[in-house]
């Protein structure tokens, strides 16, 4: 598993008209030995960094939250974030895979509820500047 994951971002013009509208960076590991373990190939961190006091959903068979930002989100500058991977994934599934078939990442900026009519969704998220360790 990797080590130290970091990088930079910026928000601009954050105006949700949704009740869900946030920013996330999700670490996916693809295993199909997951399967007899929680029913799914992949198994998730999902890192909140703006939007949302909690978690968006309850239950996810197969990804856990962890809340790295603020419901509003600073629009002056850029924001740094950084994380160790392997120590949150046994800190949220209580083991750190050892072999998996491939690790993705997603950066992105979401609304999960309807928009109401008359209304827009609206943010500019950056992304900059990665970096993942191997230890």
């Amino acid at each position: 598993m990797p080590g130290e994951l970091s990088f930079w971002y910026q928000v601009e013009n954050w105006r949700p008209a949704a009740g869900k509208q946030y920013a996330q960076a999700v670490v996916m590991v693809h295993d199909k030995g997951l399967l007899a373990t929680i029913g799914e190939e992949t198994l998730q961190i999902r890192y909140i960094l703006a939007g949302l006091d909690g978690p968006p959903y309850e239950k996810v068979r197969n990804a856990r939250y962890l809340m790295a930002g603020s419901r509003e989100p600073p629009q002056e500058g850029w924001l740094r974030f950084r994380t160790n991977v392997k120590e949150d994934f046994l800190k949220v599934w209580d083991f750190s895979p050892k072999s998996f078939d491939k690790i993705e990442f997603f950066f992105e900026v979401r609304y999960d509820d309807p928009i109401p009519p008359g209304q827009s969704a609206d943010a500019d998220v950056y992304w900059d500047d990665f970096f993942l360790s191997r230890e």
